[in-house]
């Protein structure tokens, strides 16, 4: 699982690998499918009680396809 950070003023998601970032994170497993999942579901609008502008979800499609390749 992956947890992510959302963070409102910078209007990004950060990835949080040891857990420490401040705010409130959601988890999505390493599944590219996943991703595609909360997109369509408004899953993090839910867990972060706020709108995710468009632009976080390609960030964060980016973001996956970093770490599924290792980087």
């Amino acid at each position: 699982m992956l947890r992510l950070v959302y963070q409102p003023s910078e209007q990004r998601l950060a990835f949080d690998p040891h857990k420490k970032l401040p705010g409130r994170g959601a988890y999505l497993c390493r599944d590219t499918n996943c991703l595609q999942l909360a997109k369509r579901q408004y899953s993090l609008d839910r867990a972060y009680r706020t709108k995710v502008p468009k632009s976080c979800y390609r960030q964060l499609e980016t973001l996956f396809s970093e770490v599924m390749n290792g980087k």
